[in-house]
């Protein structure tokens, strides 16, 4: 059995030597090479080989021969790794692909690991998460690998200030509030955080 890279579309047979060969049943001159002989990627070829030493008898030999199956593209990562808030979702994509499957536990993919489309990626801690893409008629892709911290942010809309305060609405990327009025009787405020 003979493997050969998917960019290898077709191969031939070429003899040295004395005597007489038939590459498919089709005589090959010694130094001359056969009939391209075209491969399918992910079928198995047989080619048969008749070969007569001067003076011997024929010896018949197969060989087996398969061209790899195009892989598919290697996942990519939405957003892509790096710092995010923790809570992201993030969309690993490979185009054309059947399944996408990933792990987060440092351990290789399989199509035994967790698929995407059934649970989806959700970053709650530092993590480095691996991806392959599957296709039906295709090598499974290359891993992709992304890694995960947490970014700074400003939302803060799971704070509470108690007291009754007004002139501001908490919201994400604002770092300075500076129109708070609380009323004359009110001497202390007390902030509460909510969430992780």
């Amino acid at each position: 059995s003979v493997a050969v890279a998917n960019g290898v579309e077709s191969i031939t047979v070429t003899p040295t030597g004395t005597g007489t060969i038939t590459v498919n049943e089709t005589e090959v001159a010694s130094g001359s090479a056969s009939d391209a002989i075209a491969l399918t990627a992910g079928t198995p070829t047989t080619i048969t080989v008749v070969a007569t030493e001067t003076g011997k008898s024929p010896k018949t030999y197969t060989i087996t021969v398969t061209r790899a199956l195009t892989p598919q593209a290697t996942p990519t990562f939405n957003p892509p790794a790096g710092a995010i808030a923790f809570g992201t979702t993030v969309i690993i994509t490979s185009e054309g692909a059947d399944a996408i499957y990933y792990t987060t536990d440092g351990t290789d993919p399989t199509t035994e690991s967790t698929n995407q489309a059934t649970t989806p990626l959700v970053i709650s801690e530092a993590v480095t998460v691996k991806a392959i893409a599957v296709k039906t008629g295709m090598a499974n892709s290359e891993i992709g690998t992304a890694a995960y911290t947490q970014a700074a942010t400003a939302d803060l809309t799971s704070l509470v200030l108690s007291g009754s305060p007004t002139g501001y609405t908490f919201a994400s990327d604002t770092y300075t509030y500076g129109s708070v009025a609380v009323a004359n009787g009110v001497e202390s405020i007390t902030v509460t955080p909510t969430g992780t």
